[in-house]
This record gives structure tokens, sequence and C-alpha cells, in this order.
């Protein structure tokens, strides 16, 4: 079927076919000329005279265009269409580029900036789909009590959960949301971060990633492990376990899990926002967790340093809901802070807080250090009141960081008790290791 020639024809016979292009945000660059040409003329028709130009006026400002094609399809299919095969085209017209380019020996990393990242920018603005609902109709009225009868079930979870209970009252992290993890540098943003994501995989059981911008994967992979085993990542990055608790460690990693697990996904990318979603659509990520976002280019090639997060906050939002995920990233306090006070507006480089859905502050003082202690305070929080600050274990020897004085939050379901298990067992092994065994 020719689409564009299908869909110029339901515009020029529909009265609502030019409102719902303009609703779903179709733009001209879609097309390929005559038919652009043709599509801006209907919308500057509709916004000089409120309706679309008929078959007669079209023919009139163009009189070689004679591909009237009447269908029964919807309206939004042509959108859906139009867009696929825009995107199809853009992707065969930058590998001819990137093949054009390679063989004239261009040096590769500029191939792959002014290239590929600038072009997969391009698309997924154009390809980009809005949503629309009507809050009044009796089906979004079913839709809302529906919804509100699934959190009932699933006792208020609307999200991917904390380990901490107090926290998770108030604050989860949503899908189609951007989240920040900020501290004072040193403080400990990398190990929270692992927590979170480990902990939302133990409990979801669906794919995660990681993207590691400012440390090797392989530091990454001890953390994991520590919090997983209960053994000190830096003695596991070293070599120099104790002979004990190596043993009972290297059996662990070497049980098969008695439930079938997602992927865990840790990635060491350089490139901008539109790498992470190409490998967020690798992978199927249900969420992703950056480490050290500020590192991550502006694929706007903006210079100004403050403007560059900002943009590149925006860009993961937008990622955020288009994939219907959740995002969560760690930044940096500036000087204005300190290890035990600040609020969003000190975070460094840009202000991206306005971008934020959610964020978490983690604090640690010079006591706090000596008794393995630590503080999350919530900085923002979009969907409910800020919760009093939660007071955390913070014991790194023993891969723990908990909740004082209160048990993991697992959630419901069969996933979660096998995770209440796996807990139990790491509990037991540290305080055995603890008791036993002098790191």
């Amino acid at each position: 079927m020719d689409i564009p020639g299908a869909l110029l024809t339901r515009i020029a016979t529909d009265p609502k076919a030019i409102i719902d292009a303009i609703d779903a945000g179709v733009s001209p660059e879609l097309f390929a000329n005559p038919d652009r040409q043709i599509f801006e003329f209907c919308l500057s028709f509709y916004k000089d005279f409120g309706g679309a130009p008929s078959r007669g006026a079209v023919e009139d400002q163009f009189p070689d265009f004679d591909r009237w094609a009447e269908s029964t399809e919807p309206t939004a299919w042509f959108f859906h269409e139009i867009r696929r095969t825009y995107k199809q085209q853009q992707l065969l017209r930058m590998a001819r580029e990137i093949a054009t380019s390679l063989k004239k020996s261009e040096d590769p990393s500029d191939v792959l900036e002014d290239t590929v990242r600038k072009r997969m920018l391009e698309i997924d603005s154009l390809t980009s789909e809005s949503t629309d609902r009507e809050w009044s109709s009796d089906e979004a009225r079913a839709d809302r009590i529906r919804r509100y009868e699934e959190i009932k079930k699933n006792e208020g979870v609307v999200g991917l959960i904390t380990p901490f209970p107090t926290l998770n009252a108030t604050f989860q992290f949503r899908t189609e949301g951007l989240y920040i993890i900020v501290a004072r540098q040193g403080v400990g943003k990398t190990w929270l971060l692992c927590k979170l994501a480990h902990h939302a995989w133990v409990t979801d059981n669906k794919p995660v990633m990681i993207d590691t911008r400012e440390m090797p994967i392989e530091q990454i992979e001890a953390r994991l492990d520590s919090l997983t085993h209960g053994v000190p990542s830096d003695q596991l990055v070293r070599g120099d376990l104790d002979t004990t608790v190596e043993a009972k460690w290297r059996k662990a990693m070497l049980e098969k899990s008695s439930v079938p697990l997602a992927p865990f996904h840790i990635i060491e990318e350089t490139g901008g926002v539109s790498s992470d979603a190409a490998k967020m659509e690798k992978y199927n990520a249900y969420s992703l967790w950056i480490d050290g976002a500020y590192m991550i280019p502006d694929e706007r090639g903006t210079f100004e340093e403050w403007k560059q997060i900002t943009n590149v906050c925006r860009d993961l939002k937008r990622l955020a809901k288009r994939t219907k995920t959740a995002i969560i990233i760690t930044l940096q306090f500036n000087r204005q802070a300190s290890n035990t006070e600040g609020d969003a507006s000190n975070i460094a480089l840009g202000d991206v807080a306005k971008e934020a859905d959610g964020i978490l502050g983690l604090f640690r003082s010079e006591d706090q250090k000596y008794n393995n202690r630590a503080t999350i305070k919530v900085l923002k929080n979009r969907h409910a009141l800020e919760c009093d600050p939660v007071e955390l274990e913070w014991d790194l020897d023993a891969g723990v960081i908990k909740e004082v004085d209160r048990p993991t939050d697992f959630g419901q379901g069969s996933r979660a008790e096998q995770a209440t298990t796996t807990q139990q067992e790491q509990t037991d092994w540290s305080s055995w290791s603890q008791g036993d065994i002098k790191w």
C-alpha cells in the first residue's frame, strides 16, 4: 500500500484526520518530497482556515499529485507506518554513510559521533509517539479503578521498591521516572546504586542494566558479589579473601539458582543517551542504573558544561517515558553541600533537579563512618510527601546495607520469598564470618 498517498487521501476526506495528525505529533520530516510539501500545505491550510484542504484544493496546488487511495485502516495506523518506514530508511541511509566514511579512512570515533549518535537522536525525536486519553470516559474511569485495585493487591507497591521499609512507604522508583542519587565524593553513591539495582533485580526478577561511567566493570561486579555473598569487595578485587571465606564464596558462586533468573547486565558505555537506549532495547532492560551520569556526553553538541548535564537528564527522562522503564543515576553535590547536609539545589554542574521525579541524598558523618552507619534523605519526591531521614546499617566489610532495626523489604510473591531465604543465608554467613574470621 502507498502509505503516504493513503494518509494524504484520508486527510483530504476526513475532517478529523488532520487534527489527529497534529495531536500525534506527525512531522513533515517523516515524508519525502513531494509528499512532504503536500503535508506542510495541509498543516498550513488548517492553521489558516481551521480545517483540512479538499482533494480539489490539493490538486490546485499540486497538479501532478494523483496517488489518491481510499482505505479502511484506522488513521493512527498510518501514523505508525509512516514512522516505521522513516526509521527503516534512515537506518539504511546511516549504514551507507558509515560504510562510505570508513572507506575514506575517516576516524571511526568521528564517524560514530557525527553520523550515528546525531542521527539516532533525530530518529528518536521524530518517531516517538504521543499518548492521549479522555479522562472523563467510561473506559478511562474503569482503567483507573483497575489500576487502584492492582496497587491495593500489591499492598501499595507502585514501582521498584528499595530494601528500606520506611522509605518504601512514600518513595519508590516508578516506571517512566528519572531518579537521582546524590552525595559528596567518596560517601558511597556507587555502593547505594548497586544495592538498589540488585534489590530491584531480586524482587522483580526482570532484566536490569547498570552503566558504569566512573569505574571498571570488575569493580561493580565485586561490589555486587559483596552485597550478595557478604564478603569484603576490596579483598575480592585483590584476590586476598581468607581461605575459609574464599571456599564458602566459591561454593556460593558455583551453586545454581532453584528459579530462573532474569539477566543482570553491566556495561561500560562511553557514548550518549542514544547508546544507553540501544543497549536497553538490546537487553530488554526493565530498569537502567547509571553510575556517574555527569560523564555522559551531550548529543546536542552543547559546550557549556551546565547545559550538558541538563540536556542529558532531559534526554534520560524522555527515554524513561518512551521505554516505560525506571532510570536511576548518580550525581555529585557541589562544595556548598557537606557529608551531612545538602539539598537538591546543591547538585553539581547544572539545574537538573526539576527534571527528576525523585532525589535521594546520601550522607555519612565522621561518627557514622566509625559506627558503620549512613543516612538517606529524600530531597525531592514528585509523587508523595517527603519522609523522615532513614538511618542505615552500612557495613561494607560484611556486604550489609539495610535499614537500622528493620528487616529488608522484599515485597510479595514467590520471587520475594526466594530473596528472603537468600538474604537470611547471607545474614547467617556474615554473622558467622564476623564471629570466626578476622578480616
